[in-house]
């Protein structure tokens, strides 16, 4: 199994691109759910987006290295809209649906998590 850690350096999101043409099916209506509010109660603070810009890329994003590897994979948005981001997969090879839907899978489960016990702390 594939571990991520959050990655707090602004640095990581360098280089990071739009994943979205990985993401099928049932996968793509939950990202699309996703909320920067909902990241943040989770993992904390994101890195901050590039309000200035002009480019639609003012909301915080959060990103996530995988364990023993130089994979990253991101949550971020456009224009408000939901996006997976991602790079260094030319050397592993993992720019896949496969590795797409893991992610998002591992995303998920950390959300309905702390969903959960936070409703129990209630």
């Amino acid at each position: 199994m594939i571990g991520y850690f959050n990655a707090s350096n602004s640095r990581i999101a360098n280089g990071t691109s739009n994943q979205n043409h990985l993401v099928k099916g049932e996968d793509m209506i939950w990202l699309e759910t996703i909320k920067p509010q909902q990241l943040q109660e989770v993992f904390g603070e994101g890195i901050s987006g590039f309000a200035d810009d002009g480019k639609g890329y003012g909301d915080t994003e959060w990103y996530f290295e995988t364990s023993g590897s130089r994979q990253v994979w991101g949550i971020g948005w456009r224009y408000g809209r939901t996006r997976l981001r991602g790079s260094g997969f030319a050397s592993e090879c993992q720019s896949t649906e496969q590795g797409a839907a893991a992610f998002i899978n591992w995303l998920q489960h950390r959300l309905e998590k702390y969903t959960i016990i936070s409703r129990e702390n209630v």
